[in-house]
């Protein structure tokens, strides 16, 4: 859903091409506008803060890129960030403050910077990262127990500890296996999480 909750973005599935491209909707009235209409398959769209912006991985020439394009289908394209381990690009979050993504490649999270060099920062073994409302903590998922659990960490010390080459700091906030589906509470006290049990 758009931050308003007026629309919602989604992979649609060309099955006589086999094509993937992306897609909103409004809800009110069904107007779908096309985000992408191109041969690349597209996936994991996802909302920028204020409701005007859609990133969307894309693989081109077995590449994973991050772009963003205006959720009104106008102008065109941005290449944010290209990811070069050939792993899949799942993005999970856009940060409140519009500053940071998340994503996770492989077994691996990061948080790209949208400023400056858009160098990611490699969080660890995890996947599925939301952030609070605030923009100071970030929520994923990790096996890191033996089992998948729900964990919190403050980005700026996790940032600061990737940038040491040292493991961020993290908090377990699920007792139960916790397989992920994380959203925060507007006031950012709480977590919501699918869980197994």
């Amino acid at each position: 859903f758009s931050p308003d909750g007026s629309r919602i973005v989604v992979v649609k599935n060309d099955p006589d091409t086999d094509g993937r491209d992306i897609w909103t909707y409004d809800i009110a009235t069904g107007k779908s506008t096309a985000i992408t209409s191109d041969a690349p398959q597209d996936s994991a769209p996802i909302w920028s803060p204020d409701g005007t912006q859609i990133a969307y991985v894309s693989d081109r020439e077995n590449t994973h890129g991050i772009f963003r394009r205006a959720a009104n289908g106008s102008g065109t394209e941005e290449l944010i960030y290209t990811h070069t381990s050939g792993a899949t690009i799942i993005l999970t979050d856009w940060s409140v403050d519009g500053r940071f993504i998340c994503f996770w490649a492989g077994e691996t999270m990061y948080v790209l910077p949208l400023s400056g060099e858009r160098k990611p920062i490699e969080l660890g073994r995890e996947r599925g990262g939301r952030f609070s409302p605030d923009s100071r903590w970030l929520a994923f998922s990790s096996n890191q127990s033996g089992r998948f659990q729900i964990y919190v960490k403050n980005l700026e010390e996790a940032t600061r500890a990737s940038a040491n080459g040292s493991a961020p700091p993290a908090v377990q906030v699920s007792n139960d296996a916790a397989v992920g589906g994380i959203s925060w509470t507007r006031d950012g006290k709480e977590l919501f999480f699918l869980s197994t049990q």
